[in-house]
């Protein structure tokens, strides 16, 4: 008597299959990691701006106010730039105030190009003694991919030193 052959392996068409399943699940996942990418550089864009936003809070909370009128001058709106900057408006109207990098610095430090803007304002609260005042920083940046701006705001309230 004589045994039957047994043929052992994959056919062809179970070949086909496979191969075409893998192809499709690698498209897939390809296209979740793009989204991945561009989650992660907003994720860093946010990460930056609240850096440079909750520094240069910090830089205004702690000049010195103990005049008995008026404000350190540090205590103004701006960065230097135009009024309207200081108003918080929108980096791409008007006159832009100075670009900066993840770093806070004008340069490109480590590869990345400036692409932050930081503008600040400082309103009065207490118009008659001039006690107390708000402080509202905002950090923008563009998103190309989209063409629109994103960004933070933090705000903090700052009590003359010698209010009485």
């Amino acid at each position: 008597m004589r045994k039957p052959i047994r043929r052992e392996g994959f056919t062809l068409v179970e070949v086909m299959i496979a191969t075409s399943l893998l192809g499709f699940a690698l498209v897939a996942m390809f296209g979740y990691h793009a989204q991945a990418i561009s989650a992660n550089k907003h994720a860093r864009a946010i990460t930056d701006c609240t850096y440079l936003s909750q520094t240069r809070m910090e830089k205004l909370v702690s000049l010195s106010w103990t005049e008995a009128s008026g404000r350190p001058s540090g205590l103004a709106d701006g960065d230097g730039s135009t009024a309207k900057w200081g108003a918080l408006y929108h980096p791409n109207s008007g006159s832009a105030p100075t670009a900066v990098d993840g770093q806070g610095g004008t340069g490109a430090n480590f590869g990345n190009p400036a692409k932050y803007y930081v503008t600040w304002e400082v309103d009065t609260m207490d118009a008659v003694n001039d006690t107390w005042i708000r402080i509202r920083v905002r950090c923008t940046y563009g998103d190309k991919r989209i063409g629109s701006t994103h960004g933070i705001t933090i705000s903090a309230y700052r009590y003359r030193d010698d209010a009485s």
